[in-house]
Formats: C-alpha cells, structure tokens, sequence
C-alpha cells in the first residue's frame, strides 16, 4: 500500500513539474525573466530566456559590489523572433569563482516527462479491498472461492457482509 502512495505521489509531482517546465519554456521562448540575489559575497543570477534555464554565479570583491546589479527580479521582452532553445546544453565555468550553466528546457522535459510518463502508463489500480485482482469486479459476499466475473480463482476468500 506504502508503494503505490509513494508511486502516486511521484506521478503528480512530476506531472506538476512537466507543466511547470513547459510554462516556463513558452514564456522563456519570448521573454527573459531572472531573479538577482547576493549570497555573501557571490552574485547569482537565476532565470530563464530563449527556451533556456540559466544559472550565473559571479564571486566578486567588496571594493566592486557597486559594479553589479542590484538584487530582485529582472523582466525583458525578448526580439520579435521566437527562440525555443533546441540546442545542447551549455556550461562555462571560468575559474572558481565565476560561470555559468544553461540548461534547455526541451532537455529537463525529458528528464522529468519520461519517468513521468512510464509512471502514468504503468500504474497499479487502485482496487477496492474485495476486488478481483485480475478484472476488478467487486467479491464482496462471494463464497464460491472463484470471481464470477472473469473465473479467476482467488488467494484469499473475500471479506463477507455481517
């Protein structure tokens, strides 16, 4: 029982996850949304553009604080072509303390939609406690040890009315 709670919570959280992701690559498709923070003394820049999902990082100096940009969230339309980003990853990492990463949105998609997806096709049912295993049918009151239904015979005897 523990195991198909656990399977059905997946299925939907990675099925909130895929909407997420494709709502999230629409509107990277003709707009840049970010979001700026400071974290000590490392500017982060996380956000979505031309149907990518970018993290920058950039560690700098408190003499060059004033250099960068302030934190909050940061919003721009794109140019007046659509761009869905069908293109490789990419990641640039230029010493310790600086780079950055983008992901296509196309890539998470997979990562998230195909076990996603065999999570919804594979299901197990969720049967009634006195159903036949095979086809379903409600055995409640059923004493003959055989589903009426289908003629599968049963492990247990069902539970009976009193």
């Amino acid at each position: 029982m523990k195991r198909r709670r656990w399977r059905r919570r997946l299925r939907w959280i990675g099925t909130t996850l895929c909407a997420l992701i494709l709502i999230t690559w629409g509107v990277s498709a003709g707009a840049m949304v970010a979001r700026n923070q400071w974290f000590g003394d490392t500017y982060i820049k996380t956000g979505t553009a031309h149907g990518f999902v970018v993290c920058q990082w950039h560690r700098s100096t408190k003499d060059s604080l004033s250099t960068h940009p302030n934190t909050g969230w940061d919003m721009h339309r794109c140019p007046n072509e659509l761009d869905f980003g069908f293109e490789m990853p990419y990641i640039e990492i230029l010493g310790l303390d600086r780079g950055w990463l983008a992901l296509p949105c196309w890539l998470l998609l997979l990562i998230f939609g195909i076990p996603t997806g065999l999570l919804w096709t594979f299901r197990e049912r969720d049967l009634p406690p006195n159903a036949c295993e095979h086809c379903g049918y409600d055995l409640t009151g059923n004493v003959s040890g055989r589903c009426p239904e289908c003629g599968t015979p049963l492990q247990e005897p069902p539970a009976t009315l009193e």
